[in-house]
Parts: structure tokens; C-alpha cells; sequence
């Protein structure tokens, strides 16, 4: 680890270029679930406005598990 201090997002590997890594058990929620919103906005880039809003969130209620 060296005698610096790092923080533990740190220490974890980068991602490949173009790819996210995305830990589900670190965020408590279905994979399948996330990767299905992802894919949605990854494949829609106008309804990337949308992030951030009411919308998003009713979109994410609406995705069962």
C-alpha cells in the first residue's frame, strides 16, 4: 500500500476504456434491475435529459426486479 494513505475507491482497479463497473451489492440494488435503467439511457441519449428528475425516478419504480 506504500506509507500514503488512499482512499478505498482508490484502491480498487480502473475500469477498461468505454466500460463502468458498477459494484451492486456496494449499492444494494438488482443488477439485472440497474443494467436494464443503464442500458435504457445508454441507448436513448435524448432521454438523458431526464436524469436527475421525477422521471428517472418513476422510470426506475416502474423496472421490476
Amino acid at each position: 500500500m506504500g506509507k500514503r494513505p488512499r482512499q478505498i475507491w482508490m484502491l480498487d482497479r480502473p475500469a477498461r476504456n468505454g466500460s463502468l463497473v458498477l459494484e451492486c451489492t456496494r449499492l444494494a440494488v438488482d443488477g439485472h434491475r440497474l443494467y436494464r435503467f443503464l442500458t435504457h439511457y445508454a441507448e436513448n441519449p435524448s432521454a438523458r435529459s431526464e436524469l436527475g428528475t421525477a422521471q428517472s425516478l418513476d422510470r426506475w419504480r416502474a423496472m421490476r426486479d
